[in-house]
């Protein structure tokens, strides 16, 4: 009865507050559910009892939703799909839940899976820049996570599908309803959870039959399956492309795939139309799936054609474009924007009313996870991976990739391979002249067992005032040791170092960071400590002073100003002369080797260029002899300790340099005799000789002679001859036989002549040989025998 009263009663008030101005028209006698109501101009004119009733109906189909005693509706607000106003803006909806948006949008991109907010399109608005705006909405979720798992998140966005009510954030991940014992090890809440990973397709279903276009089911589908496939998704044949010719790979698929267009499910099976077939990234005619020529490759387990609907490839996490467009900013035609900065995201740390050191843990970006494969597998969890897997990428063109704005005493970057620590004045962290010791900037890798280190190293002995003068850096490698807190003196950890120096511009190359072999000053010069081997060539531009011994086992090549190798110094490659070094000159026209010092030679010298001292040398007088088989000059004073020997022609020249006389070995061909002949070559020619002189053999005299002093001629056994006629001006004194083949006068210069042998008086023709002798008294007489 309080049923029928209460529907009575919402009559007038849902049939429009219109009144009942006729009988009802009832088929029979009274009332009854087949009653007709009169109600012109509403909802329920002609409809009857039975009909209204039903539409009053509570949470059934039809009906109205049910009210608990709060007034809340105990019902869901849509069952399948409707749109939601508020107030005055009910001809624009501001919500879509699960339907086909091309009547709204115009689109067919947001399919009947989704809730839309905001968007209606509002059409011509007055002063709007865009045009056609579409219906602005926010969403505000104001939550307060207190739990593990979905209580531990304000927005759980997930991404793998299913059902919903299935999916838990892994937020405090323990299971504390399989053992009531379990705490938590952290009681972790988010304000966004994401959850994104190997998202199954939502249809795998049998194909019995492709076209460039089309895929027929073997089957028809249901309304669930209905319900999971819709316009603009993904879709995957397992048909490889039978074209290709490059190497398939997880990020080179070779399978054809498409974006479904629509669905017809009106027949014996249903029939799947798409845009067209290819392979993923490529255009071009469409193709058609094969049922034979299956990718065993990307689905080794599916033997049979089939279409994967709704599968991915890629899953992001989350994934932000920005958009930037100076048409709207100024550079175009309008001023419709004042953005003219983008900034993808920033978290802000703000500490206050803490003075405890240590008291909060802070991280702000963490790329964690773990990897695992089954036992007895043949690749490492690292080699799941493909090569081109990272977890961090700065792209694009940017004037800074990665900016790092660290306060002193901060640690900018520590890894396992790198640590950089920040930088700052070091004078800030401790008092001009303290001791510093430290690693700047470190690299390692493990190698062996061993921790292989390169390390930029700081020290200060504490002797400065302050300066960078006072500060050696250090550049090396290291093994094992404490990492950034190298001592510069652990000579167990050290291997080596560039070293620089306190003085100003200097570097050294240092052993065990403490034996510093080679050194640069700041203004360039080169100082060697140990000892250099040096196996390949070796240019020295400027002077080198060597303090120690310079053995060089290869060439040395000494060259001009203009680069050019002009002399090779070597070890002769002749075998017989294993211990000879060879000077090689190789410029055109020959070189010379300048000695400006006096040079001792300790063993033979073979000169086979020319030789020119300019100071006094001296050759030989250590047991060897010395040969010249070439021309020889001489410019300065000659002395020699042992013999020397002279092969060919000695030329003797003027200040000029004009050759004037020459001493050569002739050999007489009529008695082959040899004699050394000195010969003048210029003109008008005199031989000079200051100093007594012994010839121990005939002198033969061409041109005149002239003494100045006691001339003995002969007296050695041999013969003198006086081919022209001779002048002698002052006593001759002949001790032994003389011949004289043209006129002789003796005296009439008011001297003597004295003739203490006896005189041979020879005829012209021979004949007639006697003896002009002088008798007792002074007289000369003639004799046929020797005289008395």
């Amino acid at each position: 009865m309080k049923k029928l009263i209460l529907t009575l009663a919402l009559l007038p008030s849902l049939a429009g507050a219109a009144p009942i101005t006729s009988q009802w028209i009832a088929p029979g006698n009274g009332i009854s559910g087949a009653s007709i109501i009169n109600a012109p101009n509403t909802l329920w004119d002609r409809q009857t009892i039975a009909a209204v009733m039903a539409a009053l109906q509570k949470n059934v189909p039809g009906g109205v939703a049910g009210l608990n005693m709060n007034g809340a509706m105990t019902a869901p607000l849509l069952s399948a799909s409707g749109t939601f106003g508020v107030q005055s803006q009910t001809a624009y909806p501001s919500m879509y839940v699960g339907q086909d948006m091309t009547a709204v949008l115009g689109s067919p991109l947001v399919g009947n899976n989704t809730l839309q907010m905001g968007g209606t399109p509002l059409g011509t608005v007055a002063n709007s820049p865009m045009g056609s705006p579409g219906l602005p909405q926010s969403l505000v979720i104001s939550s307060h996570p207190d739990g593990p798992f979905n209580n531990g998140c304000g927005l759980c966005l997930f991404t793998t599908g299913g059902q919903q009510n299935t999916m838990l954030a892994e937020l405090g991940g323990d299971d504390y309803e399989g053992d009531s014992r379990i705490v938590p090890i952290s009681f972790d809440t988010a304000g966004i959870y994401w959850e994104a990973g190997s998202r199954q397709a939502r249809l795998v279903l049998p194909v019995t039959a492709y076209t460039t276009t089309t895929a027929t089911l073997s089957v028809s589908l249901t309304p669930q399956q209905l319900l999971l496939i819709h316009q603009g998704q993904y879709i995957i044949t397992n048909s490889a492309d039978p074209a290709a010719s490059d190497v398939e790979t997880w990020d080179n698929p070779h399978f054809l795939a498409g974006i479904v267009r629509s669905v017809d499910n009106t027949g014996p099976t249903a029939v799947i139309t798409v845009w067209a077939w290819n392979r993923m990234g490529r255009s071009g005619a469409s193709q058609t799936p094969s049922l034979t020529g299956l990718d065993t490759f990307y689905f080794p387990k599916t033997p049979a054609p089939v279409v994967f609907v709704g599968s991915p490839t890629k899953v992001f996490g989350f994934n932000t474009m920005m958009q930037y467009d100076g048409a709207f900013t100024g550079a175009g035609t309008r001023d419709t924007s004042s953005v003219h900065q983008l900034e993808w995201g920033e978290v802000d740390v703000n500490v206050q009313n803490e003075t405890r050191a240590g008291a909060l843990s802070y991280h702000g970006l963490t790329f964690g996870g773990g990897q695992s494969v089954p036992a007895g597998a043949s690749i490492t969890p690292g080699q799941v991976f493909t090569s081109e897997s990272y977890e961090l990428m700065l792209a694009n063109d940017m004037p800074h990739h990665l900016e790092i704005a660290d306060a002193c005493g901060n640690m900018a970057i520590d890894t396992n391979q790198l640590y950089l620590p920040s930088a700052c004045s070091l004078f800030a962290l401790t008092p001009v002249g303290a001791v510093y010791d430290f690693d700047m900037t470190e690299l390692h890798q493990i190698v062996a067992g061993y921790n292989e280190r390169l390390v930029t190293h700081l020290t200060s002995d504490g002797t400065g005032t302050g300066s960078y003068t006072n500060a050696t850096l250090r550049f090396g490698p290291r093994i094992n040791g404490t990492k950034g807190n190298t001592s510069s003196t652990d000579t167990a950890s050290l291997l080596g170092e560039i070293d620089f120096p306190g003085s100003t511009g200097g570097v050294a190359l240092c052993g065990y960071g403490v034996n510093c072999g080679l050194s640069v000053a700041g203004n360039g010069d080169v100082s060697l400590a140990g000892a250099l081997n040096v196996a390949g060539g070796a240019t020295f531009k400027n002077q080198v002073s060597v303090n120690a011994n310079l053995v060089t086992t290869g060439t040395t090549y000494y060259q001009n100003t203009a680069g050019d190798n002009i002399v090779a110094v070597a070890a002769s490659t002749d075998a017989s002369k294993n211990n000879v070094l060879a000077y090689s000159s190789l410029a055109s026209g020959g070189a010379s080797v300048l000695f400006n010092l006096p040079t001792t030679v300790g063993n033979d010298l073979t000169v086979t260029g020319g030789l020119e001292t300019h100071g006094n040398a001296v050759i030989g007088g250590y047991g060897g002899s010395t040969l010249f088989k070439d021309g020889v000059t001489f410019n300065q004073q000659i002395t020699a300790k042992s013999n020397i020997v002279l092969q060919g022609t000695q030329f003797f020249q003027s200040p000029s340099g004009s050759n004037i006389a020459q001493l050569l070995e002739q050999t007489d061909a009529s008695t082959g005799d040899t004699s050394v002949v000195l010969s003048g070559l210029g003109q008008n020619t005199h031989f000079d000789i200051d100093i007594p002189t012994n010839l121990n053999s005939n002198l033969l005299i061409t041109g005149g002679l002239t003494s100045h002093g006691n001339t003995v001629l002969g007296g050695f056994g041999g013969s003198i001859s006086m081919k022209d006629a001779t002048t002698i001006s002052a006593d001759m004194t002949v001790t032994g036989s003389g011949t004289i083949q043209g006129n002789l006068t003796v005296g009439g210069n008011g001297g003597t002549t004295v003739m203490k042998d006896g005189v041979v008086l020879t005829s012209l023709n021979g004949a007639g040989n006697a003896y002009a002798c002088l008798n007792s008294s002074g007289q000369l007489y003639r004799s046929a025998t020797a005289c008395n």
